[in-house]
């Protein structure tokens, strides 16, 4: 009786580039942002580069230039209209989104409009709340969050659009100085384009902050 030769695994060929950045990040050893960065051109501008926003174990959302990978997934999304640029050429003001890796450290919401489970630790927009945006404002105000109705005002997140409906505030945004571009959010899209934030559709964000609800334990009687 001839054996039968073993078939080897199909090759997937012209892999879409989010999808590979998506599996390689995805595999067991996986261990955070350990991605490269494309060098950027004269401009500053890193048009091949990515950004990925991590969340807990090994869920992230992987951006390009008008679509996200996650969650074996596709959606449409929005960076910024001047494209990727490295890192440390960012600044404020020039409609480019960091190409790098990002941690959420602070999710808000507008109650009434974005509807989150309850598990999820998030908190709701208030009338007051803004960011402080301006770097010639009071030092102190910058890539902070700022009430506003202060004199040095800073980018409101209580909006009549729905743009703001969900707002996820990276770490960097907590690090960054004066200078190198403030209130780099997660959030809904809106339009082709946002200001250097990334932004996607309402659906794939409730899924992506669905993976921050706490782990409930239960605990042992006498522990």
């Amino acid at each position: 009786m001839a054996r039968r030769r073993k078939q080897k695994p199909k090759r997937i060929k012209n892999m879409h580039p989010a999808l590979r950045l998506y599996k390689e990040a995805s595999h067991p050893g996986f261990r955070g942002p350990q991605f490269r960065v494309d060098l950027p051109d004269p401009m500053g501008r890193a048009h091949d580069a990515h950004a990925t926003v991590f969340g807990p174990g090994h869920q992230h959302l992987t951006f390009m230039h008008n679509q996200v990978f996650g969650f074996g997934t596709m959606a449409q999304a929005a960076i910024g209209q001047a494209g990727f640029v490295h890192p440390s050429d960012k600044r404020e003001g020039d409609m480019a989104s960091p190409a790098m890796g990002h941690r959420l450290g602070m999710i808000f919401y507008r109650s009434g409009r974005m509807f989150l489970p309850p598990s999820i630790q998030a908190m709701p927009i208030l009338p007051h709340m803004a960011f402080g945006d301006d770097p010639s404002a009071f030092a102190p105000s910058y890539n902070k969050f700022v009430s506003a109705r202060a004199r040095w005002g800073g980018d409101r997140l209580w909006r009549k659009d729905r743009l703001y409906d969900f707002v996820a505030v990276m770490e960097r945004d907590m690090i960054a100085q004066k200078g190198e571009g403030s209130a780099l959010f997660l959030h809904v899209k809106l339009g082709a384009h946002t200001a250097g934030c990334l932004a996607t559709s309402r659906a794939m964000l409730r899924r992506f902050a669905s993976v921050f609800a706490p782990v409930r334990r239960r605990i042992r009687a006498g522990s």
